[in-house]
């Protein structure tokens, strides 16, 4: 979290996309905790808010606009993890099981987003695809009275990413188109640095329409040394 003075943090800040009658545009978006007002604010066209389908873990922000792309920064989590070697399709739908059975087993309440890490890409030469499916604690001080073997407890120092809002069906391609995105907007951003394997957030459940469901692909990132 970049601190401004001593009453003021910015959670993120978000690049609109550029159209030939208005050039990239910045939107500081302020913590819940802060005072900071918006500065510049811009509405892409179409964003609408949606439903989310449970609450977010303690101090994340919310999740990007539809379309935008953002600069967010997020706490220290703790979550439960399952890990899939394979088809990364099938990840989430295999790992839902004993990742419930995780929260339901310690009564730790189901946060959203889901987010699944991508460690390894499909096309990597010798490296099979893997997939880190996790549940979210709703906060990073929960501990767990017991963890299957099936599953394991991880927690995630702060980080920085860069996200973008999608809005429709949680496909494969949709995945690769947007990720594809955001490559194409770090190139544009030497300023920035990859430092860890994209994810995906799943904010809402199944049982949401595929049309209005909600989002993000990120890529953690930091301040370049070049």
């Amino acid at each position: 979290m970049t601190v401004l003075d001593a009453s003021v943090t910015i959670s993120k800040v978000v690049y609109y996309p550029q159209t030939l009658d208005n050039p990239f545009k910045i939107k500081v978006v302020e913590h819940p905790t802060s005072r900071l007002s918006c500065a510049s604010c811009v509405s892409p066209i179409d964003a609408k808010p949606q439903t989310m389908s449970a609450y977010l873990p303690n101090g994340f922000p919310e999740p990007a606009e539809i379309g935008a792309i953002e600069v967010k920064q997020y706490p220290q989590y703790r979550a439960v993890t399952y890990t899939h070697a394979g088809d990364v399709r099938q990840a989430t739908g295999v790992a839902f099981n004993p990742l419930f059975e995780h929260i339901s087993n310690n009564q730790i309440a189901m946060t959203t987003p889901v987010e699944a890490r991508y460690t390894a890409i499909p096309g990597q030469i010798d490296v099979a695809p893997q997939v880190e499916v996790s549940f979210l604690y709703p906060a990073p001080n929960i501990a767990p009275s017991s963890v299957n073997s099936a599953v394991t407890v991880t927690d995630t120092p702060p980080m920085t990413v860069v996200s973008i809002g999608i809005q429709g069906a949680y496909t494969w391609e949709s995945y690769e188109k947007n990720l594809q995105k955001l490559e194409d907007w770090l190139k544009e951003h030497p300023e920035y640095a990859i430092v860890g394997p994209p994810r995906r957030l799943f904010y809402n459940s199944p049982m949401t329409p595929e049309a209005i469901k909600i989002s993000e692909v990120q890529i953690p990132i930091d301040i370049s040394n070049k």
